[in-house]
């Protein structure tokens, strides 16, 4: 089911919910890059057109090798968790909107805790590479929750596409 949230029920409940879980990784990661005085852990400049078109391949990139396992593994009839937002959406706006909400919120807000904050914080005690490993491992991690209703064999995979893509 969908979340409620201040007495918001279904959809509204869900957004007010999403934004308030990334309202509070925000500010975990405000707060330490603040009091830390490592504001230098920010890697934020104007994208340039190279930028963008590697964003693009990636992206595509990802997408192709999801739906590729995907359809695999439903192929093979392997058990294949789906994520928690899948079931979210009750039509073509409301899937606009968490399309919107992830590209805007989520994955920004991920970026910048897990990249920017841990890898970083990381790499001051670990090579780089196991700065890297730890914190996309970290990453995994923090996604078993979106995968955990279907239980463990049917959240292999999707874990697995999800961790890799973090690194």
């Amino acid at each position: 089911g969908t979340a409620t949230v201040a007495g918001l029920d279904g959809f509204a409940g869900f957004v007010s919910a999403f934004l308030g879980g990334y309202a509070g990784m925000a500010a975990v990661v405000v707060g330490y890059l603040l009091l830390a005085d490592r504001c230098d852990y920010l890697d934020i400049s104007m994208p340039t057109r190279a930028d963008l078109r590697i964003v693009t391949l990636v992206t595509s990139g990802l997408l192709a090798a999801w739906l590729g396992v995907t359809v695999g593994a439903r192929t093979l009839g392997l058990p294949f968790a789906e994520h928690a937002l899948g079931g979210t959406a009750s039509g073509p706006a409301q899937l606009a909107a968490i399309v919107a909400l992830v590209l805007l919120v989520n994955a920004p807000v991920e970026e910048a805790l897990f990249r920017n904050v841990v890898q970083k914080r990381l790499g001051k005690a670990l090579s780089r590479r196991g700065a890297m490993a730890v914190a996309t491992l970290a990453f995994g991690v923090a996604h078993v929750p979106a995968y955990a209703g279907a239980g463990a064999a049917a959240a292999v995979v999707p874990l697995a596409l999800v961790t890799v893509a973090g690194a």
